[in-house]
């Protein structure tokens, strides 16, 4: 199981062509994405989880305040999606259907949208999965952002992504924070979730009055 969990993280290590344009995260991107052999060889299972939870958190410390990458895409509706244009409190969120985590934190992400419908903040959600499937998720489990990019792992290459993650950006494309998945909470992981997230955006809109 251990060198499963270790092909599948080395799956997702970042070569440097794909951090051309995020130059201010490249430091990031490789601390978060190195996997040493020497580290994990004798972890058992949970102490690899643990493991790759210290690097997420490692990677989350180290993104605040960097530069988020410029990416430009069509959303599902057939607008164009440049992030640079946009001069609002962006919240940026990465899944795909069949991830687990993405489908726990659904709730939340909805919650959010729908409480947060603000002209200065606008939602992304980009996606993996083909225009199809997503607009299916989108007509059976509702709108969880403003414009939905489907079909583009090139994004999520750039930002470095272990699904789910969601980024919040400021005016100045600037990212404040940054969430992997969900607590580790089987009860309360999605509130929890949705606490953190709005305390940081409720946070962000009083320093842009």
């Amino acid at each position: 199981m251990k060198s499963l969990f270790i092909l599948l993280i080395l799956g997702q290590m970042f070569s440097l062509e794909c951090l051309s344009q995020a130059n201010s995260l490249q430091m990031c991107l490789i601390e978060y994405g190195t996997v040493k052999g020497e580290e994990v060889k004798n972890l058992q299972e949970n102490e690899f989880v643990s493991y790759l939870e210290k690097k997420n958190q490692m990677y989350l410390n180290c993104i605040k305040g960097k530069l988020a990458p410029k990416f430009n895409a069509v959303d599902i509706g057939g607008n164009a999606v440049n992030l640079y244009e946009f001069k609002k409190i962006i919240v940026v969120n990465f899944w795909f259907y069949g991830c687990v985590g993405c489908q726990k934190e659904f709730p939340a992400l909805l919650k959010l949208y729908k409480n947060y419908q603000r002209d200065d903040i606008l939602f992304l959600s980009i996606t993996s999965d083909s225009k199809p499937q997503t607009q299916w998720v989108v007509s059976n489990r509702g709108h969880t952002a403003d414009h939905i990019i489907a079909e583009d792992k090139r994004i999520a290459k750039l930002y470095g992504i272990r699904y789910p993650t969601t980024f919040l950006i400021d005016k100045n494309h600037l990212i404040k924070r940054g969430w992997i998945g969900i607590p580790n909470d089987a009860t309360n992981g999605v509130n929890i979730f949705y606490d953190d997230v709005s305390e940081a955006l409720n946070n962000l809109l009083k320093q842009n009055k």
